[in-house]
């Protein structure tokens, strides 16, 4: 089985979308948890009409709602999803097909978005790194990334003590157990509003900054604004 662990905060605009490209899946053998951190507008609502089990906490933090997803999932595999990303037809049996290799332990989904030409650039280009450093170097993104949960377990999941790069952090844990792969025929499409809201240059400049401040000091950026709109 696989578990999808949607973590989410004031995500009425998306989770609805996110969640029906869900049940619109070929693959059945699955779950779908989402872990709210106490919003007060219509996320939890809508999510109960979709999900299998939804979960609230007082406390906020992706990895922290990562995690408490974890925690109550069922499947081998765990699935992590951006509550504004659409996974495309196709993607969960592309996910499962990974994970037939025993070596493989993490693997990143093919991230997408809409909108301006350039925005579709950026996303694709995080993506393609993904799979170049996958051979020497291996890192994820948090938008659409699985793992085995018998290897999440051994890593402790998610490290709540960073802000962002959390999900650097995590792709390089998963590596030390095993193969972190890129699969090219799992798309998904997630929206341009971090883009949109930080600007494009300053989104790309943040990153890449916040990418070397992780490698080299192993800490994240801290106050990352929260962006809702786009």
């Amino acid at each position: 089985m696989i578990s999808i662990i949607i973590p989410t905060y004031m995500e009425e605009k998306y989770i609805e979308k996110t969640l029906k490209a869900i049940r619109a899946q070929d693959y059945t053998d699955y779950e779908i948890i989402v872990a709210d951190s106490s919003s007060s507008d219509r996320t939890v609502e809508i999510s109960r009409k979709y999900a299998d089990k939804v979960v609230v906490s007082k406390e906020r933090g992706i990895s922290l709602g990562r995690n408490l997803g974890a925690v109550n999932a069922k499947g081998e595999i765990l699935q992590f999803l951006d509550a504004d990303t659409e996974i495309q037809k196709g993607f969960l049996r592309e996910i499962d097909e990974q994970f037939k290799n025993k070596k493989v332990v993490c693997v990143a989904g093919y991230i997408k978005t809409y909108g301006k030409k350039r925005n579709q650039i950026v996303y694709k280009a995080c993506s393609e790194a993904v799979g170049v450093l996958s051979k020497t170097m291996p890192r994820v993104y948090g938008i659409a990334v699985a793992c085995r949960r018998s290897t999440f377990d051994k890593i402790d999941g998610f490290d709540e003590t960073l802000e962002t790069a959390e999900d650097i952090k995590f792709g390089e844990d998963m590596s030390k157990h095993g193969k972190v792969v890129l699969a090219r025929n799992a798309i998904a499409i997630t929206s341009p509003r971090r883009l949109i809201g930080m600007g494009l240059s300053n989104a790309v400049i943040f990153h890449i900054k916040n990418f070397f401040r992780f490698v080299i000091f192993k800490r994240g950026a801290k106050n990352y604004s929260i962006e809702r709109e786009g």
